[in-house]
């Protein structure tokens, strides 16, 4: 028995929530050593599958040079639109200062 504020509790219900962390841990600890276990054995079929130096997930390489052309291409007209509104403002300044 244990006494709390005057209170006799029995010792059971003090071992009872112990009692069952340790059983949550158990069986927690070999769930996590499941998931492990199967996400080494995925790793290595995708190894097998792709290669070690690969993730499986690449994109393929026709799609990969488009999408990386379409991205220079909206760079370089992007940087030629900032360059032409910038042309277009000294157009104004100088226009301005010439009818002053």
């Amino acid at each position: 028995m244990l006494a709390v504020r005057g209170v006799l509790i029995p010792q059971d219900r003090k071992e009872a929530p112990y009692r069952r962390m340790k059983q949550e841990e158990a069986r927690l600890g070999v769930e996590v050593k499941e998931l492990l276990q199967h996400a080494q054995e995925a790793d290595e079929e995708e190894d097998r599958c792709y290669g070690r130096r690969q993730r499986g997930d690449e994109l393929p390489r026709e799609l990969a040079f488009r999408e990386s052309r379409l991205r220079k291409i909206k760079e370089t007209k992007e940087a030629l639109e900032t360059e032409a509104k910038w042309e277009a403002e000294d157009l104004k300044i100088v226009s301005f200062v010439v009818t002053f």
